[in-house]
């Protein structure tokens, strides 16, 4: 401090002490425990005396010495980060978290505002809403937020902030279904991937395009003593995150080789995306073998495995490009979201005793053995056989159109994955875009009408009457 002060005078410049705050890190508790001591006491003093606390001493711009005490605090911020004197971090995710409720409350109110704008649909407010424009403004607001200083956390606070994340994009887009599978059409991955990308994204920028600067050159300075940092040191961080996901770091991607020198790390950190995409992808499809158990995310990836195969899953899914106004019955379909009327979405208990995802049977038909997932919902269960029959006439002639082949030829599974916004397997990647233009908008409407016929099948719920009356009987 007395240097920085020393530098300020020669240059003519002040420190205003009243801005200026200190904070000592790591400080022992032997540290602790002298600043509070007393100090002999020497002459004739009558008073004890303690360490001076912090302070500059300034000749400036008066000639006579000064000494101006400087506050010491235990929460500092720096260029946005909340840091605290053991630099554990718990401040910094906790400010996150604030910043993410205020921008989750100004988001909430321009999405309220966009679904109410129209006054000829004031009773229907769904019509309005667009699960895309909420979508955008939800990753220009809140997201950044989530992912700003994500490098700095421990995998304990990255697994909390995940937490976070899911809970701000149900309550954003109202879809309160499997989280993973909601992310995974929207085009969010994990926190702790992204973490990954940010530690290796940093490495390159610290051994390749800013090698000669002075962060780069404390950077090779301490990957000297490598063996002697900590396990949580963030250079053993960059290191494991960059054999992760860029195994041979000295074979650089022919992107990166040819892009311009100011646009290689920004080439090289979408390469980056497209691996931790691979990641994310394997993890996913390893719950289709038969060996794992069923659930919820095991059957978002046995319907929609041809979505999770694009390039890059930190895009939406496609069939999210083609607004509708009834597009969101779609995506809670998709999120296993439909509690109500698929059965087995139900995945909370409520009055009943909760039930394995194996023995959740279909309560339209009288098949009391029958599952009720998507494939009999939708192909097998006689109630819906009318409504299904009319979309399936309007999508054989929509594989005519595109030369793909019949509707006979899929299996279920597959024709279950068509249903809910996927793309015919045997469809060229050049028509995809065409094939959603046509046959979402009647996806959106099957579903629709699909939600409104199951509405009226539903038993109806129990009143409280007959309830306590149970209660007494028991």
């Amino acid at each position: 401090m007395h240097h920085c002060q020393t530098w300020s005078e020669k240059a003519r410049m002040q420190i205003n002490a009243q801005k200026s705050k200190v904070m000592a890190f790591h400080k022992t508790p032997a540290q602790k425990r002298k600043r509070k001591e007393q100090k002999k006491q020497t002459g004739s003093a009558s008073q004890p005396t303690y360490p001076p606390p912090f302070h500059i001493v300034s000749a400036f711009p008066s000639h006579r010495q000064c000494s101006h005490p400087l506050e010491e605090v235990q929460e500092f911020h720096y260029l946005g980060l909340r840091l605290d004197p053991k630099l554990k971090m718990m401040a910094a995710l906790h400010r996150i978290q604030e910043k993410v409720d205020k921008s989750n409350a100004l988001v909430f109110a321009v999405s309220h505002s966009l679904r109410y704008d129209d006054s000829s649909h004031r009773h229907r407010p769904s019509i309005n809403a667009n699960p895309t424009q909420t979508l955008n403004l939800w990753k220009a607001c809140v997201l950044p937020h989530l992912l700003q200083n994500l490098r700095y956390l421990t995998e304990s606070q990255v697994d909390s902030l995940q937490v976070t994340l899911n809970s701000s994009l149900k309550r954003t887009l109202h879809v309160y279904g499997h989280p993973v599978a909601l992310c995974a059409d929207m085009g969010v991955s994990p926190l702790r991937l992204t973490q990954q990308v940010q530690l290796a994204q940093l490495r390159f920028r610290l051994t390749r395009v800013h090698k000669d600067s002075i962060p780069g050159t404390l950077y090779e300075i301490t990957m000297t003593t490598f063996q002697y940092l900590p396990p949580q040191a963030m250079e053993r961080l960059m290191e494991k995150a960059q054999n992760h996901l860029h195994p041979q770091p000295a074979l650089q991607p022919p992107q990166v080789n040819q892009a311009l020198p100011g646009n290689k790390e920004k080439s090289y950190k979408n390469w980056l995306k497209v691996q931790a995409s691979d990641l994310w992808r394997r993890e996913l499809m390893f719950l289709k073998l038969p060996t794992q158990a069923p659930g919820r995310l095991p059957a978002y990836v046995k319907y929609n495995s041809r979505d999770l195969e694009r390039v890059n899953l930190y895009k939406p899914a496609p069939y999210l490009s083609i607004h509708h106004g009834h597009a969101l019955d779609l995506i809670r379909l998709r999120a296993q979201a439909w509690p109500q009327y698929i059965p087995t979405h139900l995945h909370f208990s409520g009055r009943k005793a909760r039930q394995q995802y194996q023995h959740r049977c279909c309560e339209y038909c009288h098949q009391p053995s029958a599952l009720g997932d998507e494939t009999h919902v939708f192909l097998k269960c006689p109630t819906t056989a009318i409504l299904v029959s009319e979309t399936v006439d309007q999508i054989h002639k929509k594989l005519r159109l595109f030369d793909a082949p019949p509707w006979s030829s899929f299996t279920d599974t597959q024709r279950v994955s068509i249903l809910l916004g996927t793309s015919p397997p045997s469809l060229l990647k050049n028509y995809t875009k065409e094939w959603m233009q046509e046959c979402v908008p009647l996806l959106h409407t099957y579903t629709t009408k699909l939600r409104s016929l199951l509405v009226t099948l539903l038993p109806p719920p129990p009143s409280e009457s007959q309830d306590g009356a149970s209660d007494e009987d028991h």
